[in-house]
């Protein structure tokens, strides 16, 4: 697969969570759900981070870089879109939402290490190939 092919899937989800953020209020106020679907959008979003950086560096330090690198990327995306959700009608930035981008980023990153470190590669590392 090519590194381009292997992007496509975070810009897909990144597009996805803009165009959600882009819509007025989508749950009523005070519902707390929607801190478990930003944290499993984030979580998707960062599947797909960690998808596309596939392994170039060597295999000892690649997996603790790229978990680093993808989380970053995920809280920076988030506070971009609590920013952008500052000029929608309807919607407010909310810390809150970001502690949620963050934690689902986190835990899929926790997993996808504890997967990694106990041999169990897969679809989602291209270390092997």
């Amino acid at each position: 697969m090519t590194s381009v092919a292997r992007w496509l899937p975070a810009v897909a989800v990144a597009s996805g969570i803009f165009w959600l953020s882009h819509q007025p209020s989508l749950d009523p106020p005070g519902s707390g759900i929607d801190k478990l679907e930003h944290a499993f959008a984030y979580g998707v979003l960062t599947l797909t981070l960690w998808f596309g950086f596939g392994t170039k560096l060597p295999a000892s330090q690649a997996v603790r870089r790229r978990a680093v690198i993808v989380v970053m990327l995920a809280a920076l995306y988030g506070f971009s879109d609590e920013f952008h959700q500052s000029f929608i009608p309807g919607r407010e930035p909310s810390l809150y939402d970001l502690i949620a981008d963050v934690a689902g980023a986190t835990l899929v990153v926790t997993m996808l290490l504890w997967a990694s470190f106990a041999g169990l590669w897969g679809v989602w590392d291209n270390r092997s190939r």
